[in-house]
């Protein structure tokens, strides 16, 4: 059995979520069982400064790695597809596609400038037209890596492969409603047939373990502060970026529902940086996070 990674291929992961305008990403080392043991958040270049030994210390250890992309652009994911199905969705307007065992596929659409109502209302008719697993969660599996569920350890675990992708892609939404009325999948016009009321989260919803870093998203918590912290990259005499973690921590709780007021009250009593820089700091930070939002969601 094979333990060897690609690290090329999953820096090329991460590029392709990078062309569309994600800074940031979430990455999950799992067990053979499906176990989270290892949860870590970072900005592009610290994702990639950590992946070679991660990833070689993961293949030791038999664990594998999943990402999911931070804020920006969102992701419709449409996994479990066979040949079939891959080739009924070939003409979607989709960023990339993994093979993650020979015959399975995962296909990542982009979208940009979506409200949220019309994205989980097209989040759901893709999932159905495409015959794709109602439950994907927005994580996968790291390029480069091995997929080591336990059912594969027999004949050896498979390697994780980019097997298509289109660099910068997003498609539009009205681009998405005229393939879904093409295959008979137009406008909801009532909720039957939806299934339960199930939304994707912007950021990761983990269960309880001693290595997540963030919070779960409920409304009356802000994300932690604190692991933002630890989160950013590092400056030259090793400590953290205090401006980038106000940033992104910002970034995050706007995502989560807070208003900027909101936001930047809190920024103040949080931030050393903001306390010493003063209000004009705080309100700043929070408008070019709103900013940086905003371009995710409207990027062409």
């Amino acid at each position: 059995m094979t333990t060897s990674v690609d690290f090329e291929a999953a820096r090329q992961h991460i590029e392709i979520f990078k062309s569309v305008g994600i800074a940031a990403f979430h990455l999950t080392e799992l067990d053979s069982a499906g176990r989270k043991t290892v949860y870590e958040f970072g900005h592009h270049s610290y994702i990639l400064e950590l992946l070679p030994a991660w990833l070689a210390s993961a293949a030791e250890r038999d664990r594998s790695l999943h990402i999911r992309p931070g804020p920006g652009a969102r992701f419709v994911q449409l996994d479990d597809l066979d040949s079939d199905k891959l080739e009924a969705t070939q003409d979607l307007p989709f960023l990339f596609t993994l093979q993650t065992s020979p015959g399975n596929h995962q296909r990542f659409v982009g979208i940009k400038g979506i409200k949220d109502d019309d994205f989980q209302s097209v989040r759901r008719r893709l999932i159905r037209a495409a015959g794709s697993d109602r439950g994907a969660t927005g994580f996968c599996h790291l390029a480069g890596d091995l997929n080591r569920k336990e059912k594969y350890r027999a004949a050896g675990f498979p390697r994780v492969a980019i097997f298509d992708s289109f660099p910068g892609r997003l498609a539009t939404k009205e681009a998405l409603e005229a393939w879904l009325a093409a295959r008979g999948h137009g406008p909801e016009t009532d909720t039957a047939g939806r299934g339960p009321s199930f939304r994707v989260p912007a950021f990761p919803d983990e269960e309880e373990s001693p290595a997540r870093l963030w919070e779960k998203p409920i409304p009356w918590n802000f994300p932690s502060y604190q692991k933002a912290l630890a989160g950013a990259p590092r400056k030259r005499d090793g400590t953290s970026d205090r401006s980038e973690a106000d940033w992104y921590w910002a970034m995050l709780s706007l995502q989560w529902g807070w208003s900027a007021r909101e936001t930047t009250d809190k920024l103040m009593k949080l931030s050393t940086k903001a306390k010493e820089m003063g209000r004009a700091y705080a309100v700043r930070t929070v408008n070019n996070a709103r900013q940086q939002l905003k371009q995710g969601s409207d990027a062409s």
